[in-house]
């Protein structure tokens, strides 16, 4: 049994997959899941990120908005 086979046997049927490229030539997905129970209007909007917006993203895009979300990073309007 396949990891999402496992989650929709919990009860996480609705499921968007993204994958993410890596420097190194291998990919990664991530599952975005939420309860059978559950509207999954917010997948919708995951499913456009990953097939127009971010489509071409690698794991040092996904690092850099990361580090940004978390203050590691900051605009450079900041050091004016």
């Amino acid at each position: 049994m396949n990891y999402i086979e496992q989650l929709r046997k919990i009860g996480l049927g609705n499921i968007e997959k993204m994958k993410v490229a890596s420097a190194n030539q291998f990919y990664y997905t991530l599952l975005f899941c939420c309860r059978d129970n559950v509207s999954g209007d917010w997948l919708r909007l995951i499913k456009y990120y990953n097939e127009e917006r971010f489509k071409n993203f690698t794991d040092k895009d996904l690092k850099r908005m990361w580090d940004i979300k978390r203050g590691k990073q900051v605009s450079i309007d900041k050091y004016r």
